[in-house]
Order: structure tokens, then sequence, then C-alpha cells
């Protein structure tokens, strides 16, 4: 066999590789937030949480450029709206709250 087709291929397996550890990494950390999402509403009497129900799965290979520089695709705006809306929402919300803590903690 010619030595670059097996530097091609060999390259595309390593690929390959990455790419399903990523969506393994991805499936593995989507199922723990929806575990613990149920978790927190199974006695949410004694934890109380805000709880921002949208949740957005985001790819270091699709969404970053070079890795490093956030650029959503556009199948994730309205996903990502749609959690800003809510995280905004609570945070609001919870405003007042945090204002009294502030002053009785002063």
């Amino acid at each position: 066999m010619d030595p670059e087709w097996l530097a091609v291929e060999r390259d595309f397996k390593a690929w390959m590789k990455y790419r399903n550890l990523a969506e393994s990494t991805q499936q593995i950390y989507t199922s723990a937030v929806r575990e613990l999402e149920m978790f927190l509403a199974a006695d949410g009497r004694a934890l109380a949480p805000a709880d921002v129900r949208q949740q957005v799965a985001l790819s270091l290979l699709t969404d970053f450029e070079n890795f490093s520089v956030f650029k959503a695709g556009e199948y994730s705006l309205a996903a990502l709206n749609t959690m800003l809306d809510q995280l905004v929402a609570w945070t609001s919300a919870l405003a007042p709250l945090r204002q009294l803590r502030d002053e009785a903690a002063a």
C-alpha cells in the first residue's frame, strides 16, 4: 500500500475516534443534566432551585472557531435565546432577594 494513503487513513480513523468521544461526552453531559433535574424536582421543597428548563448542547467542533471563539450555529440560536431569556427572567425575579441578603450581611 502507498504510505501516503496509510497516513490519510490513519488520520481519518483518529478523527473519527475523537469525534465519537466528543459525541459520547456530550450525551453523558446531557443525560447528567436530565438526572439532576429529576432529582431536584423530586423534592423541590428542600432545595427550591430556580429552574432554567431550556438546554443547549454546544459542540467545540461546530460552535467555536479555532476551539476558542464562540460562534453558535444557526441551529442553536433559537434554543440559546430561549435559555438566556429564562435565565434573565430568573435573575430579575431573584434580584430583590439578593438585595435583602446583601443588606442583612452589611
